[in-house]
């Protein structure tokens, strides 16, 4: 069925909006899921350095931590 041309762009413009919201919605997860990666990364890194200096134990909130940041 033939569609005047302003029919198409308002179709246009939802599924551009609709696509816009499917990314907001799948954006917040996949941060949160790089986050924990991360903050993974860095427990390893603060037990292997931990180790190399003969510690048997450390503060996670402060060992490693660079200060001023």
């Amino acid at each position: 069925m033939k569609m005047p041309i302003e029919w198409h762009e308002k179709n246009l413009r939802c599924q551009r909006d609709s696509l816009s919201q499917g990314k907001q919605r799948f954006e917040a997860p996949r941060m949160s899921l790089e986050s924990q990666e991360q903050e993974i990364y860095f427990l390893e890194e603060q037990i292997q350095e931990a180790k190399r200096r003969g510690k048997d134990g450390f503060d996670a909130e402060r060992f490693l931590w660079k200060r001023g940041t």
